[in-house]
C-alpha cells in the first residue's frame, strides 16, 4: 500500500482544456500524475474517429534540444457496423471492397490530425502508428498523403502484421507508420541485425520491421525459435492439435498483431550519429496485472492468461529493444497500481546480470478515448512506454486527444472520476 505524505492539487483553465497535476511523495519512488482532457473541436473538416489519435511530444536527451511528436491510433474496425454512432450517424458500405465509410474517413483525414499535432506542439517531427484496418490492397485508395508525410510500410502481403488462423501465416497490412521530419531526424538506412532473428521475413529491414512473435517462442516449440518469452501447452489444453495450441497462445496471450517499427537517426550533441527504436503494437484486450509479476512462472502452466499476457509483452518489448513504444487496446479503466505492476516488471527485465540498468521505462497512459462509438467495448487507453535513459517527456505542451467534431460533451466518456494520462515512476 502506498503511503502518501503530500499531496497537492492545481487547476488551470484555457478554452477546453482541464490540467490537473498532483505530485505524491510515496515510500519507495516519486509519481507524477497529470490528467489533460482537452479534445480538439476546431478544424473544419466534419469526420470523427472512433477512437481518438492521442499524441505527446518528447525531446532526445543527448541531442541539440531536437524533439519529436509520437501519435498513435485504433481506427474503426473493418466493415459497415449496424446503429447509430454518438453524432447520430449510421456507417454505409463503401465502394473499396470490405471497408466501411467510417474506416476510410478516418485515414481520409489523417493528415489534418497529424497537422494539427505538429501545430498544437511546435514540431515539424512526427511518428505516427496505427491499427488502421485497412485491409490488403486499398492502403493507397484511403490514404492521401500528399509531399508532407510518407507511408514507411509497403502494400503488399510481405507486410502483413495481423494473424491468420494458421501458425505463421499472416493477413492483412493493418499496422502502418506515417511520418514527417525535418532534416535533423531520418529513418534510419539499418539491418536490425540485433533483433534480425525475429524479425518477420521478406520485410525491407533498410525502413523498418516487423517482429514475428512466433520466432519469439522457444526452439523447442517452434523451429528457430529465439525464447524471448516461456511457452506452456497447459493453457490451450482443448486444443485437438499441437499447431492449434501454439496458435492460441501467441494469439491470445501474445497479440493477434505483430509490434512495428524503425529506428530514427539523428546527431547527438557531440555530432555523431546515433539512433532510437521506436514502433507501436495493438496488443488486443490488454489488462494490466494486479500483482508483483515477477515471482509468476509461466512454464508450469497455472498463472492467469491476464498474468501470461503481461509478461509476455513485456518480455517481447524488452528484446526488441524499443526506446518508445505506443500500446493500443489497453483496457478502458487502468488503475495506477496495475500499470506500476506492468512497469516495475519491465523495467525488472531491463537490468543485467551485474545489477546495471540497460532501460528505465516511464510511461504515458492516455484517459480513455473519447468515442464516436455508443458501444462500451469500443473504448480504450493508450499507453506509450519510453526509455528514459534518452527520451524526455515535453512538458511544455500536455498530451492530448485529437477528434474534431467530439468535445467533451457528446464524446461518449464511460467514466467520471479522475482519469491519468501521464504516469512514471522515478526509481531511486
Amino acid at each position: 500500500m502506498r503511503k502518501k505524505t503530500k499531496k497537492r492539487k492545481i487547476f488551470l483553465s484555457c478554452g477546453m482544456l482541464t490540467f490537473l497535476m498532483i505530485v505524491g511523495i510515496v515510500s519507495y519512488g516519486t509519481y507524477y500524475f497529470l490528467t489533460n482532457k482537452k479534445v480538439d473541436s476546431e478544424t473544419k473538416n466534419n469526420i470523427s474517429y472512433v477512437r481518438s489519435p492521442f499524441g505527446a511530444s518528447f525531446k532526445i536527451k543527448d541531442s541539440n534540444n531536437l524533439s519529436f511528436i509520437s501519435s498513435f491510433s485504433h481506427f474503426d474496425a473493418p466493415g459497415v457496423k449496424e446503429g447509430l454512432n454518438n453524432l447520430n450517424k449510421q456507417e454505409k458500405e463503401s465502394e473499396i471492397k470490405n471497408q466501411g465509410t467510417q474506416e476510410i474517413e478516418e485515414a481520409n483525414n489523417i493528415t489534418l490530425a497529424l497537422d494539427y499535432f505538429k501545430t498544437y506542439f511546435s514540431s515539424k517531427n512526427i511518428f505516427f502508428m496505427a491499427d488502421t484496418n485497412i485491409k490488403l490492397g486499398n492502403q493507397s485508395k484511403v490514404f492521401h498523403l500528399g509531399q508532407d508525410y510518407s507511408m514507411l510500410f509497403k502494400d503488399n502481403e510481405k507486410y502483413s502484421t495481423t494473424l491468420s488462423n494458421q501458425v505463421n501465416k499472416f493477413s492483412n497490412p493493418y499496422d502502418k507508420i506515417i511520418y514527417s521530419f525535418d532534416n535533423d531526424l531520418s529513418i534510419s538506412n539499418t539491418n536490425y541485425s540485433d533483433i534480425k532473428s525475429v524479425i518477420k521475413d521478406d520485410y525491407d529491414s533498410k525502413t523498418g520491421f516487423a517482429i514475428n512473435t512466433y520466432k519469439t517462442l522457444p526452439n523447442s516449440i517452434y523451429q528457430n525459435g529465439q525464447s524471448w518469452i516461456d511457452y506452456s501447452s497447459k493453457y490451450y489444453s482443448n486444443k485437438e492439435n499441437n499447431n492449434e495450441n501454439i496458435h492460441s497462445y501467441v494469439k491470445e496471450l501474445v497479440s493477434d498483431h505483430l509490434p512495428v517499427g524503425t529506428d530514427l537517426t539523428y546527431l547527438n550533441s557531440s555530432n555523431i550519429e546515433s539512433t532510437i527504436r521506436v514502433g507501436g503494437w495493438n496488443i488486443e484486450n490488454f489488462s494490466m496485472p494486479s500483482h508483483d509479476l515477477k515471482k509468476v512462472n509461466v512454464s508450469e502452466g497455472n498463472a492467469s492468461h491476464v498474468d501470461v499476457h503481461a509478461i509476455n509483452v513485456a518480455k517481447i518489448i524488452s528484446n526488441a529493444k524499443y526506446d518508445l513504444i505506443g500500446l493500443l487496446e489497453i483496457n478502458k479503466n487502468t488503475s495506477t497500481n496495475d500499470l506500476n505492476n506492468f512497469l516495475d516488471y519491465l523495467n525488472y527485465l531491463n537490468v543485467d546480470d551485474n545489477g546495471i540498468k540497460k532501460k528505465t521505462y516511464k510511461a504515458v497512459l492516455s484517459d480513455n478515448t473519447p468515442s464516436l462509438s455508443k458501444n462500451s467495448a469500443m473504448i480504450e487507453q493508450v499507453l506509450i512506454l519510453y526509455n528514459s535513459n534518452v527520451l524526455e517527456l515535453n512538458n511544455e505542451k500536455p498530451t492530448f486527444f485529437y477528434n474534431n467534431n467530439l468535445t467533451n460533451d457528446n464524446a461518449f466518456i464511460f467514466t467520471k472520476q479522475l482519469r491519468l494520462n501521464f504516469f512514471s515512476k522515478i526509481y531511486d
